[in-house]
């Protein structure tokens, strides 16, 4: 099994490249093959999709179940969720990321994946939510991304690309019902995340909701299996600098601290589901200082889908 070291001094080699994101595409695709939409990848993204409607759907005052408005923070390769909230009613959704990733070929895997999915019922499992008139456009929308802009095929069904930074979204007052993002805020540093949910309260609509699905773990250890699911909380800020990715660099900020980021920004966490690492996971990690004044369960938590209302 690779040495997740390996990873880390091939990001700052890249890092270094002209082109870096070009050159970070390759070595996803050929090098870690973690480019690919996998049937794993997918079922998960929809099962989160799924949570992030019911959460949205069963919040007072009674929330619209279809015609609602959307905005996802980090589009990434493939737009799972923007799809599969427009297929649970949506009828709005903007969807940001600083780098334009998405393109026709991961478009038409997307579609494709969903389509499959209501061919064999799956999808009916995944996300019940999804309203049967959308279901059925699925294939035709499939076919047309073999000819058609992405971003515009997209757009056709009310799902907006935007490649800019959502700290200045571009949005009216009173635009957004429901805030997601899948995997990303673990990237983002708490000054830009203050800004965020300051602006995502300047463009909320009375009653929205903001869910939000964290991976608080070390991401070396997809790459190095042996490696504890908390190891990067051995190392001190300094020396996390020398490891950490600079593509895709993890601020290493704990649950308690996404909590009081939501708090302070005058949002409300109305609920939260966790996983934690195993307790032994930190008996073989000495803690770095920076991390040695929060209590032991904040520090185990591997994943959060925490969902906050305005005050």
């Amino acid at each position: 099994m690779p040495h997740w070291l390996i990873k880390s001094a091939a990001h700052r080699v890249i890092s270094w490249l002209p082109n870096s994101q070009w050159w970070n595409e390759q070595f996803q695709r050929h090098v870690t093959r973690s480019l690919d939409l996998s049937d794993g990848s997918f079922e998960m993204r929809l099962r989160l999709t799924q949570r992030y409607f019911e959460l949205y759907a069963a919040t007072p005052p009674g929330q619209r179940t279809s015609g609602f408005t959307t905005l996802e923070l980090g589009t990434g390769w493939y737009p799972v969720v923007p799809i599969g909230l427009w297929l649970c009613g949506a009828d709005r959704n903007w969807t940001y990321d600083i780098t334009p990733l998405l393109n026709a070929d991961r478009l038409r895997a997307t579609l494709t994946k969903f389509a499959d999915a209501a061919r064999d019922n799956a999808l009916r499992a995944l996300l019940p939510a999804a309203q049967p008139d959308r279901v059925e456009q699925l294939d035709v929308l499939c076919k047309r991304s073999a000819a058609e802009d992405p971003i515009a095929l997209l757009a056709s069904i009310g799902i907006e690309v935007r490649i800019q930074d959502a700290q200045n979204s571009g949005l009216l007052p009173d635009s957004v019902d429901l805030f997601t993002s899948t995997s990303v805020l673990e990237y983002i540093p708490r000054p830009a995340l203050t800004a965020l949910w300051g602006e995502f309260a300047r463009i909320a609509k009375p009653g929205a909701v903001s869910a939000h699905f964290i991976n608080l773990g070390d991401q070396y250890r997809h790459f190095d299996r042996k490696l504890s699911a908390v190891n990067f909380l051995r190392f001190t800020e300094r020396q996390w600098r020398l490891f950490n990715s600079p593509l895709v660099p993890l601020t290493r900020l704990r649950h308690s601290d996404y909590l009081g980021l939501f708090q302070t920004t005058g949002w409300h966490v109305i609920h939260d589901e966790k996983t934690h690492a195993a307790a032994s996971a930190l008996e073989t990690i000495p803690l770095a200082p920076e991390f040695r004044g929060y209590a032991k369960d904040d520090l185990l938590v591997l994943t959060a889908l925490i969902t906050a209302k305005l005050r």
